[in-house]
């Protein structure tokens, strides 16, 4: 009977452990393809955080659209091809948007710092900053492409 539970347990934790492997590989490969080093959507880089593109887009006077995205958060990967097709046919010229990964595999210490600085606690957070780091627009809310679109053109107003 013991060995039986034993046998169990194993497999059980055998079988999660693999799912986590492949989601995370899917989850890599699935951001390779949408955002790779720099995809250009029609004007707006929609590309992966660093402190130098997120200071140089400050220095040069832009907005910058901030998406704390988590690796294994199943509304984060959802919510993905919406934020890029939201930032479709949106003028690049006054806006920056990066994908700052949250408390995940891949958070390094400056997206950490990012985080504490706009006190963002929770994954798929999005906020729009202006050049000041001023805060125009924040929300944990879901929202299709087109109601973002919206909310993203309505604060660089």
């Amino acid at each position: 009977m013991k060995r039986g539970i034993f046998l169990i347990l194993f497999l059980l934790v055998f079988v999660v452990g693999c799912n986590q492997q492949f989601e995370s590989e899917k989850s890599q490969e699935l951001q390779e393809n949408i955002i790779g080093e720099n995809a250009d959507v029609s004007g707006v880089a929609y590309q992966s955080y660093t402190k130098e593109a997120y200071e140089t887009a400050l220095n040069e006077g832009k907005f910058v659209f901030l998406n704390f995205y988590a690796n294994w958060c199943p509304i984060c990967k959802m919510e993905r091809p919406d934020i890029v097709n939201a930032l479709k046919g949106i003028s690049g010229e006054d806006l920056v948007a990066l994908e700052v990964n949250y408390n995940d595999d891949q958070t390094d210490e400056n997206e950490k710092a990012l985080a504490k600085k706009f006190g963002v606690t929770y994954q798929h957070t999005k906020v729009i900053v202006d050049s000041n780091e001023k805060e125009l627009f924040r929300t944990l809310e879901s929202l299709n492409k087109d109601k973002l679109k919206e909310k993203i053109v309505n604060s660089l107003l």
